[in-house]
């Protein structure tokens, strides 16, 4: 499964922030949030971000993405 990292605190998602189609696997989202939960003290820990599988994008979202996926190839 796929997913895209959307920033909360930021209302907005990482591939409209950098105008480039990031997409991470399961493998490496399991990796990146492992990682990020190591470095940081449990205790003070806000969470400013959540993974959202590709597939339950609302379509105008699906829409950009695509269009983007398709510039790069």
């Amino acid at each position: 499964m796929d997913f895209v990292l959307y920033w909360i605190d930021r209302g907005e998602f990482e591939f409209e922030r950098h105008n480039y189609p990031y997409i991470y696997h399961t493998t490496s989202v399991t990796e990146e949030i492992w990682d990020n939960g190591r470095k940081a003290d449990k205790k003070r820990r806000d969470i400013t971000e959540a993974w959202v599988p590709i597939s339950e994008l609302p379509k105008d979202k699906k829409q950009i993405l695509n269009k983007m996926i398709k510039e790069v190839n």
